[in-house]
């Protein structure tokens, strides 16, 4: 047996490693955030023949799933099919979902460096025990998903690049589709992958490298294969978003607006990647601090391994770029895209450990790769490449400790919703007590839908959401909530858990602008009816 393949049956007892600690940690159940409800309910709906439509919280019936795309609500229907609850459902996809990045990025590394076999177990091993990537795949989410789909079908073009065999660029473009059918950000994939066939090619000495030259055969070649990979990419969400369009009158219910990057976010995104480095969620001051230092070690370190010369046998190995390439062309525009999101968007996004997990799923690849490429510069039994080693030891010992921090914390109760909290919660349990005729207005429509089954209405919403401009229907929907509660003996019910939801009122909003009146309360909820003086009057 090759070096190469000990190294990837290593790579795959490390990812089974990972199932069995994803399945021991989401023993109490798979996480359940908001998010996550949407998707169960499309799920349900689609396994039982009603299409992909979710409730809404504005209005009555179901809606059409626009907000988010198909696939993964798609995936979870077809297995509930066969049985098993969307909640099963979502954590054995997780579990095999986990297995697959773990393999992944052992695959990945071992393209780019056949002849290693300590790098891509020592990639397996750093996935295994991201806490971040043990995080979302512990919760029922489209990342996990996205993910697989997006890094598989780059490392699919980097072989087509390598071999220039069509089927492969057709495969690729396949499974980017499919990441895009996952999440809209998939769109990141598509833009990747035609930059890198267009602008990645052969130099004269037999080396991926970028290629500016715009005549010829080779150009045009490169142009055509742009140009198919982009049209069966798109081709599925074009689709989706027609069906959009013709189900609501929009291809999505996103609104444009324009409200540049804030530098609470640029924090967010230092915070972030400081956490990808030997240090976890400690003080920011101590994170900033270490952070520089990490950063100017590993500069000082690779501006000296660089000016060294290579032996033969590690130039040669070093001919597989293209993947390094491609996924440095995708951190690229990721987070050009993500500005723009932000800028335009969705305002509200801060950035963190979820929004930048495709760029840290990136590095685990990137960095180990071309660390291995500097190790190979100076001659064994160096300082360089015992410091070298000494900082891989340093990350995985950094990662092992944080995962089994993580492990600890979560294996005796879910998390979100489906939480010991949430399930046993005085609020959800006098909701469960209203009577069915009972018209009920809340911040948790998703909590009381998820956990009861009882429908309720979203309370007007202050600021929108995606803009974070100000809602200028906020007093006509106060008025519609109010005859609402007044005509249908309606609740309203106010939870003091859900606090990140800013774009909501207050609850002293609420009671200033409405005639409330106690109806009763519990340690996570208050319950208020217009008070009986007052039901004939309107918003005041």
């Amino acid at each position: 047996m090759s070096k190469q393949a000990k190294s990837l049956v290593v790579a795959g007892i490390v990812a089974l490693l990972g199932m069995l600690i994803l399945l021991f940690a989401t023993r109490p159940g798979i996480g359940v955030l908001p998010d996550s409800t949407v998707y169960f309910d499309a799920a349900r709906n689609l396994a039982g023949g009603r299409g992909l439509y979710c409730i809404s919280g504005t209005g009555p019936g179901l809606q059409a799933l626009t907000h988010y795309p198909p696939l993964y609500s798609s995936l979870l229907a077809l297995i509930a099919s066969q049985g098993a609850t969307v909640e099963t459902s979502a954590r054995w996809l997780n579990v095999i979902l986990f297995a697959g990045n773990i393999l992944l990025v052992g695959v990945s590394l071992s393209f780019c460096r056949p002849g290693s076999f300590w790098l891509p177990v020592f990639g397996s091993l750093l996935a295994m025990t991201a806490p971040d990537l043990l995080a979302i795949h512990s919760v029922a989410m489209t990342e996990p998903l996205y993910l697989c789909l997006t890094f598989a079908g780059l490392l699919s073009l980097a072989i087509y690049l390598e071999k220039q065999r069509r089927v492969m660029l057709l495969f690729a473009a396949c499974l980017i589709a499919l990441s895009f059918l996952s999440r809209f950000v998939g769109v990141t994939g598509v833009g990747a992958g035609f930059i890198a066939l267009l602008f990645i090619g052969r130099d004269q000495n037999g080396r991926m490298a970028f290629s500016l030259s715009f005549r010829g055969e080779g150009f045009r070649r490169r142009v055509f294969d742009a140009v198919i990979f982009g049209m069966v990419a798109c081709v599925p969400t074009a689709l989706w978003s027609i069906r959009n369009r013709l189900a609501t009158g929009g291809a999505s219910d996103r609104q444009f607006a324009i409200h540049p990057i804030k530098f609470r976010q640029i924090v967010s995104a230092f915070s972030t990647a400081a956490q990808w480095l030997l240090l976890g969620k400690v003080r920011l001051e101590v994170r900033f601090v270490a952070f520089v230092c990490e950063m100017l070690v590993f500069a000082v370190m690779a501006t000296y391994l660089m000016r060294k010369g290579r032996r033969r046998d590690e130039v040669e190995s070093d001919r597989r770029t293209s993947l390094l390439h491609l996924l440095t062309i995708f951190i690229v525009v990721y987070v050009t895209f993500l500005i723009l999101i932000i800028s335009f968007f969705e305002t509200d996004n801060v950035l963190d450990s979820r929004s930048l997990l495709p760029v840290h799923f990136a590095l685990l690849v990137l960095v180990p790769a071309v660390a291995r490429s500097l190790y190979g510069r100076v001659p064994p039994a160096s300082p360089a490449r015992m410091a070298l080693v000494a900082v891989a030891v340093l990350l995985f010992v950094s990662y092992g400790f944080r995962a089994a921090r993580w492990f600890d914390g979560v294996r005796a109760d879910a998390q979100g919703f489906a939480g010991r909290a949430w399930r046993e919660s005085p609020g959800i349990a006098q909701v469960r007590k209203l009577p069915p005729e009972y018209s009920i207005y809340s911040n948790g429509v998703d909590a009381i839908y998820y956990l009861t089954g009882r429908r309720a209405f979203d309370i007007p919403a202050r600021m929108v959401k995606g803009t974070g401009q100000p809602n200028t229907a906020y007093e006509a929907e106060l008025h519609k909530m109010s005859d609402d509660l007044r005509m249908h003996h309606g609740v309203l019910i106010y939870f003091n858990t859900l606090s990140e939801r800013w774009f909501l009122p207050l609850e002293s909003d609420l009671k200033s602008a409405l005639p409330l009146a106690d109806l009763s309360s519990t340690a996570d909820a208050s319950f208020y009816e217009l008070r009986a003086a007052d039901k004939n009057q309107s918003v005041h």
